[in-house]
């Protein structure tokens, strides 16, 4: 079982900008935990990711998300 289900860490920093002006002010930062469950059929996961700074209003709260095989 324990090659079946992997575990992964994430730290993503970036920003959306409507012209060329990108500064790091306006950067957002979040980080996140996932599960990946291997099977005959492919990958099962299973992300939670928490924004934790933002240039932005973004709300603080975290989201879950589900998917069936890599992302890239």
């Amino acid at each position: 079982v324990y090659r079946w289900v992997r575990g992964v860490g994430f730290v993503d920093f970036g920003t959306l900008s409507p012209d060329a002006k990108i500064t790091f002010r306006d950067m957002t930062t979040s980080a996140g935990f996932g599960l990946r469950l291997t099977t005959p059929f492919g990958v099962l996961r299973a992300d939670y990711g928490r924004v934790m700074s933002s240039g932005f209003d973004f709300p603080r709260s975290g989201q879950w998300t589900f998917g069936i095989g890599q992302t890239f």
